[in-house]
This record gives structure tokens, C-alpha cells and sequence, in this order.
């Protein structure tokens, strides 16, 4: 079934089965053509004021981002205003509804952060959003963190049109005599009472004032009196956290806007000092302030700082559960852990807070294999199977992409790489690069041949160089692709007696460490190859395997000739011109043989990977 309207003047045809949304006023649908991608806000009931207000908004638009979706297209039927087109919501967003204490806690903050600053920009338009409750502010998960997006603009109090709709367990108490009246004047400090009273319920899963006081019984009373969660005479409900979970500092500043009636906003230096001071009970799994000498929920002890470096040495991503995969990619540090309830995606944009989401995938009974995808995709790949699924990072599981490879017959895994320009793998002798455009796999052919299930990759994370390796019967062929261009790498020939087991390749800024490991009659052997960015060996050396200073080459990382080795006794370089190991003083506490060294920039930035944290280490 579908409405004829005019968008902009032109014809269009609305259709129920594209409803996006069904409120009290509105109803909100989806519509594309060849001209426009809107959701389309059609009105139940046309009011003058409202029309008056839309009228306004879309002669006088604010300068805000397109995060705020207002107002863009007039709807009409023939002259008369019914409703208006704006700009979607993106396809994996979550609902504010979920700001209720169902977010990963850091994560809850750098939404709360976002939508702090969100709300200083509309104010800094002169501008007073009114109905402030979490019902109309949505937020997704991106590789840069958290971005908050914010609808029902035309709601907003602006160019003296008042907003025309409240909720009442977010509504400021100086405000509830207007509200009896019917008509309310919200201020910038009312919206921040509604803020800070959705950050209070997002953290310890109550209204401040909801609780039952034994003189004031009407939730009101007890607002107007500023008798709220920690006032004398009030019991905590089974629900809610321990009010020490939440900081002294932060505490205070709830005093002074729930008791005290003093509607501050939240100050930026308050929010990013609480969630650096988080830690996660290892016991019960709660988050609360390094400051605590033990856990509010269950009393375990806080742990102490094992040790204070002389380093910069910094905490990335740390929790209860095991790491199974990480990456560092175009700035941004990703992990998946693996926990109790399933798997969860961890995003730690640069110097930014990491920020938490669930994966939605079932991997019971199955070995996993997982890459990121141009920064905004998770690669999900099965074990022995041709098949590679891609989810976006905002909401993994939510929507897939499919990608087929080919299976190396000498391990027999999938044949792919994720980098930051896109998907690495192989069709055929073909090795496509491809990139997701409007929800689909476009893919490019690189100049390189392959041997169909004979063939393995690597790539650095950005996708800039890529090395692979064809099996023809005995013989291995290495190519390497540098910007688009094709090398042969014409590596020694292995000695006819030698088994080759292994190959490690380590990617620096302006060369490429190369290292084969063979069984050459009994001994363990690594030949080394330095090759420039031409294919071009410029150094070459054979060793036993014993000489190194640890069995997993894997877990080292290189730059400038240098190889970086973790050990129990510390971090060790080696220099493979000089064929020297030198250890580095007072690194014995940050790294042990079971760690995995990345190098990041320059000759002293790295990432730290233990089984359950990644640590920054800069030397």
C-alpha cells in the first residue's frame, strides 16, 4: 500500500513496508529514488505550531553536523506541510534506550562523552533541545569510537518556538509547575539536569529519586526536595550497582545537581578521569575506580601495580578474558576477546578510550580465523572453509558480506588478509584486492599470479606490500607487490635434503625481513633475507634456531635491521646485520617469552600483546 506525497515538489510514493518508526505524532519511513536517501517524518495529526516551527528550521537550518538529523525536504500533499524528509540514521546504530546501564561500562562513558559534547554544540547554536531523555539521541560504534546521532529535532525549543513535549522522569524540577500548565520554557540548564539524570540511570540502573522515602512519598516531592539515591532514609534496590563503583568526584558533582539543585554540566576532565581510573573485578567482573581498596559489589582486593617503569608503559585494552585476535590498523588498535556470554569486538581509536561491543556470531565448536577490512569491517573465516564473512565493527553480526578464497593445501586455511585499503584474497590464480562500496565487494585484480590452493599471503596492515608464496611441487615462488607493482623475489635455493616448515615476514617502513625456517638433516635452521622494497636481497644469513632468543619468531616485530624479540628476561634486540642480541635494561617486568611484540613508528614505539591486556611501550 502506498501514500502519494510531494517531496520538494516532486511526486513520491511512501510505503508502509518501508516504515522505519511508529510513535504518538509521527510515523517515520524510508524512501530512495535516483535524487534523494531520506527517512520521511509524516505527521498523524498536523499541528500549527509544529508546521510553523519545520517552516522555520528548514529556511534557517543550524550548523551542526549531519549527525543531527533535521530537517532537509518539505512534505506536502498538495500545498499544506505534513511532514519533512531528513537525513537516515546509519544502519547499525543502537538506540539511547540502551545508555541504560546495558553498555560495557567504558564504553557507556565515551557515549555519554559524545553526547556531552553534542549538546554544547546545540547550545552554542542558541538552541535548547528540551526533551532530553535518551529516546531521541542514537549512537554507533565506528573505528574512530563512539559517534552520537540525535532525531525528533523538530521538537527542539529554537526561534522562539517552544518544544512541545517532555518526559516526565527527566523533567528538571523547577519546570513542573509549567508542565501542570501545559506549556513549558526548558533552559540549557534544564537540559542538563535531563543529561545528567540519563547518565546517573545509565550507571546505577535507578532515577535518582525513584526510591520510596518514608515523608515524601510522591516522586515529585521528593525531586523538588532533592531527596534522592544517597539521602538518609533511602534504601539502595536489589538492582542497582554499589554507589562505589561510581567515583568520589562524580558522586559529588550527582550531589550537587539531584540534592542540590545546582544543573551543572558534566565537565570533561571528570568523565575522562573516572574512566581512566576504571578497573574490572576479576571476580565478579565489575568496573569500578582503581581508588577502592577492594570491589563494592563482591569485596575482592584491588589489585596492585606490579611494578612502575621506567618507560612510558601504558594500558590499551585490558579485561578478564583471553585475547584471541588483535590488530593495529590505520591508527586504530583492535581485539576480540573471548568471555563467558561470547565474543566482544574491542576499538581503541589513537589516544581515545577503547570502546566495547558484542560480536553476534556463534563460534562454538569451531576454530575462528578474523581480520579487520578497510578500518570498519570484522572478516569471520572458519576453519578449512573457502568462505569469508565480513560484518561491520559498529554492530558485528548484524548484517554480512560474503567473500570466497582459496584454501592453502599446506595448512589448510583460507587464503586472506584484511588490510586498511580492503580484502585480500584469491580467486583462481587471481589475487583480488577487494573494497566494500554501498554494501558490496568490489574487487580489483592485483599483478600477481597465484597457484590455486598452492599459494599463501602476508601484507602489512595498511595493504601498500603485499608478499605471497606459490608452491609448484618442490619449489617455493615469492612475489612481492609494492603500490600495485610486481617484484619476483629470487630468494637462495633451499638445499634438496632441507624441509621447510615455517616462513615469518615482518614488514618495515622501508625494507623487509624475511625469514625461512627448514629442517637441514636433523637441525632447525632460519635463513634470513633483508629484501628492499624492490624484491631485492641486500643481506642474507643462515643460523641454528637455538641461537635465537626465543622459539617463536612470530611474536618478534622489525624495523631498520633490527628485530625485537620478547623473552622472559625482557626485550632483546637483535641486530641481524651484526648478528648481535642485546638486551634492554629494566624491560624484564613488561614482557615475557608468551608476549607478541608490534612495532607502531620510528625506533621506540610499540604494542605490548599479553594473553588477557595490550600494553603501549615507549622506549
Amino acid at each position: 500500500m502506498a501514500d502519494k506525497y510531494l517531496l520538494d515538489g516532486r511526486e513520491i510514493s511512501l510505503n508502509m513496508s518501508d516504515t522505519l518508526g511508529n510513535g504518538g505524532q509521527a510515523v517515520v519511513t524510508k524512501y530512495t529514488d535516483q535524487y534523494v536517501d531520506q527517512a520521511i517524518k509524516v505527521w498523524k495529526v498536523v499541528e500549527p505550531d509544529q508546521v510553523k516551527k519545520v517552516e522555520y528550521l528548514l529556511r534557517n537550518p543550524p550548523h551542526l553536523p549531519d549527525r543531527f538529523l533535521v530537517p532537509k525536504s518539505r512534505l506536502t500533499r498538495r500545498t499544506a506541510l505534513e511532514g519533512y524528509g531528513m537525513n537516515l540514521l546509519p544502519g547499525n546504530y543502537r538506540e539511547g534506550g540502551v545508555l541504560f546501564n546495558r553498555a560495557y561500562t567504558p564504553t557507556l562513558l565515551s557515549i555519554i562523552d559524545s553526547a556531552r559534547a553534542d549538546i554544547d554544540l546545540v547550545h552554542g547554536q542558541k538552541i535548547v533541545i528540551g526533551d532530553v531523555s535518551g529516546r531521541n539521541v542514537a549512537f554507533i560504534v565506528t573505528r574512530n569510537g563512539i559517534s552520537t546521532y540525535w532525531y525528533d529535532t523538530d521538537s527542539w525549543q529554537i526561534g522562539g518556538f517552544r518544544c512541545p513535549v517532555w518526559t516526565e522522569f527527566f523533567l528538571c524540577p523547577d519546570l513542573y509547575d509549567q508542565a501542570h500548565n501545559g506549556k513549558v520554557t526548558f533552559t540549557e540548564q534544564s537540559d542538563w539536569y535531563s543529561f545528567n539524570t540519563i547518565f546517573f540511570w545509565s550507571l546505577l540502573n535507578v532515577n535518582p529519586y525513584s526510591q520510596v522515602h518514608p515523608k515524601y512519598q510522591e516522586f515529585r516531592d521528593r525531586a523538588r526536595a532533592g531527596i534522592w539515591l544517597l539521602s538518609p532514609g533511602i534504601n539502595l534496590p536489589g538492582l542497582c550497582p554499589h554507589p562505589d563503583t561510581v567515583s568520589d568526584e562524580l558522586l559529588h558533582h550527582f550531589e550537587a545537581v539531584f540534592s542540590k539543585h545546582q544543573y551543572l554540566p558534566i565537565d570533561t576532565d571528570l568523565l575522562r578521569h573516572y574512566q581512566q581510573s576504571l578497573v574490572e573485578c576479576p571476580s565478579c567482573s565489575s568496573f569500578y575506580p582503581n581508588t577502592r581498596p577492594a570491589c563494592p559489589s563482591c569485596s575482592v582486593k584491588t589489585q596492585a601495580a606490579d611494578f612502575k617503569p621506567i618507560y612510558y608503559y601504558d594500558s590499551l585494552i585490558k579485561g578478564n578474558a583471553d585475547i584471541i585476535f588483535s590488530k593495529y590498523q590505520d591508527g586504530t588498535l583492535y581485539a576480540i576477546t573471548e568471555e563467558k556470554s561470547g565474543l566482544f569486538l574491542s576499538i581503541r581509536p589513537g589516544t581515545s578510550p577503547a570502546v566495547k561491543t558484542f560480536i553476534d556470531f556463534d563460534t562454538s565448536g569451531s576454530i575462528y580465523h578474523f581480520d579487520i577490512v578497510g578500518g570498519d569491517y570484522l572478516a569471520i573465516n572458519e576453519d578449512g572453509s573457502e568462505m569469508v564473512y565480513l560484518t561491520p565493527v559498529s554492530a558485528p553480526g548484524s548484517t554480512w558480506i560474503t567473500a570466497s578464497t582459496s584454501v592453502y593445501l599446506g595448512n589448510r586455511q583460507a587464503t586472506f588478509r584484511g588490510t586498511a585499503k580492503g580484502l585480500l584474497h584469491q580467486i583462481g590464480s587471481a589475487l583480488l584486492q577487494g573494497e566494500i562500496q554501498n554494501g558490496y565487494l568490489v574487487n580489483n585484480t592485483l599483478p600477481i599470479d597465484l597457484a590455486n590452493n598452492q599459494s599463501w599471503l602476508w601484507s602489512d596492515s595498511e595493504g601498500k606490500k603485499i608478499i605471497s608464496v606459490s608452491r609448484i611441487f618442490s619449489e617455493y615462488l615469492f612475489q612481492l607487490v609494492v603500490n600495485g607493482q610486481r617484484f619476483e623475489m629470487k630468494l637462495p635455493r633451499l638445499d634438496e635434503s632441507d624441509s621447510f616448515q615455517d616462513v615469518i615476514i615482518h614488514f618495515g617502513s622501508d625494507s623487509i625481513c624475511l625469514r625461512r625456517i627448514v629442517n637441514r638433516k636433523g637441525r632447525s635452521i632460519v635463513l634470513t633475507e633483508i629484501v628492499d622494497l624492490f624484491g631485492q636481497i641486500i643481506f642474507s644469513s643462515s643460523h641454528l634456531s637455538a641461537k635465537f632468543p626465543g622459539p617463536n619468531h612470530h611474536a618478534s616485530t622489525y624495523e631498520n635491521s633490527l628485530v625485537y624479540w620478547p623473552t622472559d628476561q625482557g626485550i632483546v634486540i637483535e641486530d641481524v646485520h651484526k648478528n648481535t642480541f642485546t638486551p634492554i635494561p629494566n624491560t624484564e617486568k613488561i614482557t615475557d617469552s608468551s608476549d607478541k611484540l608490534v612495532h607502531l613508528s620510528g625506533s621506540k614505539h610499540f604494542l605490548v600483546i599479553k594473553e588477557r591486556q595490550i600494553n603501549y611501550l615507549r622506549l
